[in-house]
């Protein structure tokens, strides 16, 4: 018998508040950019395959079925949310949209320096893209809280992974900053009616 060594990892445990998904209307044009959809809470990406079984005089024979993959995301609901509307108008008209599930997290980030504004300090982040059809659409408007917007966005074929290397997702230290702060530290003499 010999010995095998096993396998061995320095992985890091991925924040789901660090994984960001943007969509893009299927008209687009390819110099607009991906909207990524307001004040996102809790999302969930799934792929799961039926299994087709034979049964035979040895045995069951079992072969891979279709794959299916779907993104589940919920929301705080906001006016003027492009993310949103792309959602509901492609939920209305039945069109497909584009959709990338991003990791953002510095630490596992390539700096990249291509096509980045001058001056400005890009990362490229692993993510999958996908082209959708938005299969539900939900508002919920409770009478204690905030209203949410949930759905479903049921994946063409399969999520494709991105080579962070050769193709990045790539976003700026601005574009984070934008993206995750409300506001910025304002002086006194900064506030306030003129």
């Amino acid at each position: 018998m010999a010995y095998i060594k096993p396998q061995t990892t320095n992985a890091q445990a991925i924040e789901g508040s660090k994984v960001w998904y943007f969509v893009k209307s299927w008209d687009a044009l390819k110099t607009d950019g991906p909207a990524m959809p307001a004040f996102q809470m809790d999302a969930e990406f799934s792929s799961s395959s039926d299994s087709n079984s034979e049964r035979t005089k040895q045995g069951n024979i079992v072969s891979a079925g279709t794959k299916e993959q779907t993104i589940d995301l919920a929301q705080k609901a906001a006016t003027g949310d492009p993310a949103t509307e792309i959602i509901e108008a492609a939920h209305a008209a039945g069109e497909k949209i584009h959709v990338w599930r991003v990791v953002v997290d510095k630490n596992n980030a390539e700096k990249v320096s291509t096509g980045v504004p001058s001056g400005e300090v890009g990362y490229g982040f692993h993510a999958k893209y996908g082209q959708a059809l938005i299969s539900d659409f939900n508002i919920s408007d409770p009478v204690e809280g905030q209203s949410e917007v949930s759905y479903t966005m049921s994946i063409s074929g399969s999520m494709q992974d991105n080579d962070v290397k050769t193709n990045p997702f790539i976003l700026t230290d601005k574009d984070i900053d934008a993206l995750e702060v409300f506001y910025s530290y304002q002086n006194p003499d900064q506030v306030g009616q003129d």
